[in-house]
């Protein structure tokens, strides 16, 4: 699903609590801080976005969020979201936009050869789903990281409650959210990796 990104500063007035948190955890110094940004966001309905830093001396950096489930939007720290892509951590967002289209218009013609009768970018009340039939729902992400398994989770779960009955199906590049694979299993969620080679 494509993200709408906001810059910190032009946060709306709802999001001012979050925003302040947000400014005071940017640097993750261990596991336990990371642990600690996870747990609040999770209490106040967020996603944190935490890049893991190894080859610096912090833990990580945390340079995002976004709401729990069908979020269209993205708040980030525009600094620290140029300072990771020019390390090497995250990759420039019109190439993960390109690489999620492309799998999402592969799985779109794989199911119509198929005679599914899929449907693409369903606008729900909560958000906007990737590929729909009859009986399996679909949010694609451009590599399984363990933000984007987390955020998909998320949406899957709120979106089949407007699309109740349908196999849940996250698909994207192999990443490190795979280690979250049993848990999205035991929610009834399917997680697939999409290969390179074919798309």
């Amino acid at each position: 699903m494509q993200l709408d990104f906001h810059p910190v500063a032009n946060i709306f007035p709802l999001m001012t609590g979050a925003d302040v948190y947000f400014h005071q955890h940017h640097i993750v110094a261990s596991a336990q801080d990371k642990s600690d940004i996870e747990s609040w966001c999770k209490e106040h309905q967020l996603v944190p976005f935490i890049c893991d830093t190894p080859r610096l001396e912090m833990h990580g950096i945390w340079w995002a969020y976004t709401e729990y489930a069908g979020a269209r939007d993205l708040v980030f720290h525009p600094g620290w979201e140029s300072y990771l892509k020019s390390m090497g951590y995250l990759q420039p967002k019109g190439k993960q936009d390109v690489s999620e289209s492309i799998i999402e218009d592969a799985i779109f013609a794989n199911l119509k050869k198929d005679g599914k009768q899929p449907a693409r970018q369903v606008y729900l009340t909560s958000g906007i789903a990737d590929v729909v039939t009859a009986d399996e729902l679909y949010e694609v992400k451009a590599y399984l990281t363990r933000d984007a398994v987390i955020k998909a989770i998320g949406q899957l779960e709120i979106y089949s409650q407007e699309l109740p009955g349908r196999s849940k199906i996250i698909v994207g590049r192999h990443g490190d959210g795979i280690a979250l694979r049993s848990f999205a299993n035991r929610m009834g969620i399917e997680m697939r990796i999409w290969r390179t080679k074919d798309a």
